[in-house]
């Protein structure tokens, strides 16, 4: 299983991260920052990077604010059910649209490589190998999900069949926004680097509480075989893999972000990071949530293509 970004941390180069909190900044429609960029805060994580990011920012409209769900698939290049669960993903998107974030992770046996057949692509990463053994989802068999990591109703464990995913997600958009998720995104060709700038506000103050940022780096529309046990022939040669999990930067639950963020805080995440010689840029998508720290479930979620 490879990770080509298992040797970089949070605040090693060539990934670089810096967080700039604003506070008392009201919650205007808009969001200005003045002067974002402390000496010392820039050059840790490149002034040109910064600087580009915010312009490209600036040119992009603001997403409308409100709840937005992240829906994790956890698939394998052999589950043969699972493209039935990749349909139910399909309907939901259609549904909901940019309301609706989705992440593919590969994991566990029905993902690992196979020499002797068809199948010797290795979708893994560390990040949905550690998910997988956080919740036992190979203990439930393929496909599973989860809806903003929050438990079923009566439930202990957040994972879930695809028969279950809509009322979930349902019930997770009709919540309250605790924070407004803003994620830009720039790769740059001529050095391979994908940079993201994320900006979080929370909308109100959350005395006691500590949010988790987390980054997920995701590779769109990648062809290759998937088993498909309601085709006669049992394989899809030319099947595409959606949302499909490539590195999760910060790690498998993120960095901290804040604790007790007040009414109005801001802040700015910027990152630049290496993208391997075998993804291709133009199907790159970045995804950014956040975790509330004592429960583990998702908050709030955005995405972005470069």
């Amino acid at each position: 299983m490879a990770d080509p970004m298992r040797r970089f941390s949070a605040l090693a180069l060539p990934l670089t991260l810096v967080a700039l909190s604003l506070l008392g900044l009201g919650l205007p429609g808009c969001d200005t920052v003045t002067n974002p960029f402390p000496p010392a805060e820039t050059q840790t994580a490149g002034r040109r990077d910064s600087l580009a990011l915010d312009s490209v920012e600036a040119a992009r409209p603001a997403p409308v604010f409100g709840q937005r769900v992240l829906l994790e698939n956890f698939t394998g290049h052999t589950c043969g059910n699972c493209p039935r669960a990749a349909q139910v993903v399909g309907r939901l998107l259609a549904q909901y649209s940019d309301r609706l974030v989705v992440v593919a992770p590969h994991i566990g046996s029905f993902a690992a490589p196979r020499s002797d057949t068809l199948y010797f692509n290795d979708y893994r990463t560390p990040a949905g190998e550690e998910l997988n053994t956080r919740y036992g989802i190979d203990n439930f068999g393929l496909p599973q999900g989860m809806v903003n990591r929050a438990p079923a109703a009566g439930g202990a464990s957040p994972v879930v069949s695809e028969g279950a995913w809509a009322e979930r997600v349902a019930t997770e958009l009709a919540l309250v926004p605790e924070q407004d998720l803003r994620v830009t995104a720039r790769y740059a060709p001529a050095t391979r680097t994908l940079g993201l700038k994320i900006r979080t506000q929370y909308r109100a103050a959350q005395p006691g509480r500590t949010f988790r940022l987390v980054v997920n780096i995701l590779e769109d529309s990648i062809r290759s075989y998937q088993k498909d046990y309601a085709r006669a022939a049992g394989n899809i040669r030319d099947y595409t893999h959606r949302h499909l999990l490539r590195a999760a930067p910060l790690g498998t639950f993120g960095a901290v972000q804040t604790t007790a963020p007040g009414a109005g805080q801001q802040v700015l995440t910027y990152l630049t990071l290496p993208v391997p010689t075998n993804w291709n840029p133009r199907h790159l998508v970045a995804v950014a949530y956040l975790l509330d720290d004592q429960t583990r479930r998702v908050t709030q979620v955005a995405e972005t293509a470069p």
